[in-house]
């Protein structure tokens, strides 16, 4: 990932009409000025009777963002969607929607205490505009941006471990979430399939935030699309939490409540298609596709991806199979009962041979299948042409398991494709065999 920006700096004009929505002054200062940063230090000033704060590292579309400006947004979104927050910065926000986002800058804390800022969140480097929107508790603009964008965008971690979904969790508390939401609905299924198995040592779970941030809503809205599709990976997660120390608030206790009744067995995962069928998701129509910029002297630290540029969320039924496909390995590579047919294992790791586990994308998760531990590959069978391993996948596994597992499935491929042809050399040799030994019979009795 680059962290390097343009030189060049950018008149104060150009950021001050980004943030007050003057889409006269953007248009004729475009050219020169998309895709470059703001390299002035941290401040808050006034000019014209109007308060400006300034963001070290910001383009004009994440001030677009800070002030709500949608039209600029509108405007910017295609040249710069993909830069990245190069460095922590605060934010002024209507509420303290996060009470863990703060800073420790003791020049900013004394800045925003002089102009009366009572609420702020702190914006850690590498955070995308998606996160901006989240860390701002703009939901609305958030919903909008993510139904354009790619999904590397939308399943990028920022450099404080944070993707959209744990942001959404704690920001639900805020705000009434209906799961079946013609709009809402397909933006939170897609988190949920990409985000909600996500596990690390360094961070909870998402069933673990809900139940820290008393987040009821969102915890409903997991139990109620994935309750039983997903319900190894839970109850482990589960089972990891001591629920008696998330009892302070009535907010919990209603997560409590809700991971009862999903113990019990009460989520009905037909009443949930019911509801999924009675609330089609609607097909997002994507307006302009944003595309790469070519101008090698605007190269700023961005997203990287192996392709120029990852289509957008779509709700044709071949995306809704790659998502299924998604969520099935990524629960498999966590969990207990790892499948996976021979073939399709076998060309995933002809695939990672050349790939380095810590550089493979969300999109790419199934191919950590050869992310297996020794102690993950304790008993490997065949049975009905599958692999079984009837152990937990090691998250932190090396690469260097490969071979092993390679060659078990290798030799297990090799033995059903020369099996037949053995078979039939043999019998060639046999019958050969046999013919000489007839005109041996032949040439003695002459």
């Amino acid at each position: 990932m680059c962290f390097a920006a343009c030189g060049s700096r950018q008149p104060p004009e150009w950021f001050e009409a980004c943030s007050t929505g003057n889409i006269e002054q953007i248009t004729d200062l475009m050219d020169d000025c998309t895709q470059h940063r703001d390299h002035r230090p941290f401040q808050i000033y006034s000019k014209n009777e109007q308060q400006f704060m300034v963001h070290t590292g910001f383009t004009g579309l994440m001030y677009a963002i800070v002030n709500n400006q949608q039209e600029v947004v509108e405007l910017l979104l295609n040249e710069e969607y993909d830069i990245l927050c190069n460095q922590d910065t605060v934010v002024q926000t209507s509420e303290q929607w996060y009470t863990h986002q703060i800073t420790v800058d003791m020049q900013i804390i004394q800045s925003l205490k002089k102009n009366n800022i009572q609420y702020y969140s702190q914006v850690p480097a590498g955070s995308t505009i998606l996160d901006l929107a989240l860390l701002l508790g703009n939901l609305e603009l958030y919903i909008q941006l993510a139904q354009k964008l790619p999904r590397r965008i939308i399943n990028h971690i920022n450099e404080s471990g944070y993707n959209n979904l744990f942001y959404l969790i704690e920001l639900s508390k805020f705000f009434y979430l209906e799961p079946v939401n013609e709009l809402t609905r397909p933006l939170f299924k897609f988190l949920f399939q990409r985000q909600a198995l996500f596990y690390s040592i360094h961070s909870p779970t998402s069933i673990k935030r809900c139940l820290i941030h008393g987040s009821y809503a969102m915890l409903d809205i997991l139990f109620s699309l994935f309750s039983k599709k997903y319900k190894v990976a839970f109850t482990s997660f589960i089972d990891n939490c001591n629920l008696q120390d998330y009892q302070d608030t009535k907010e919990q206790l209603k997560c409590v409540q809700l991971i009862a009744k999903f113990k019990q067995n009460e989520y009905d995962e037909e009443q949930s298609e019911q509801n999924s069928e009675n609330n089609k998701e609607p097909v997002i129509v994507n307006e302009t596709v944003p595309e790469e910029p070519t101008q090698s002297t605007k190269a700023s630290n961005k997203i990287p991806t192996k392709t120029s540029f990852v289509k957008p969320l779509a709700k044709s039924e071949k995306d809704e199979n790659e998502q299924e496909k998604f969520c099935t390995a990524h629960e498999q590579l966590n969990f207990k009962h790892f499948t996976y047919s021979l073939p399709k294992a076998s060309a995933l790791l002809k695939k990672v041979e050349t790939v380095k586990v810590e550089d493979l994308k969300p999109e790419d998760l199934d191919l950590q299948v050869a992310n297996l531990s020794k102690e993950a590959v304790k008993e490997v069978q065949k049975e009905d042409e599958k692999i079984e391993v009837d152990e937990m996948v090691d998250d932190l596994g090396l690469i260097e398991d490969i071979d092993e597992l390679k060659a078990e499935i290798a030799f297990e491929e090799v033995k059903q494709e020369v099996k037949e042809p053995v078979t039939e050399i043999e019998n060639k040799e046999e019958v050969d065999a046999e013919g000489e030994e007839e005109e041996g019979i032949d040439a003695e009795t002459v």
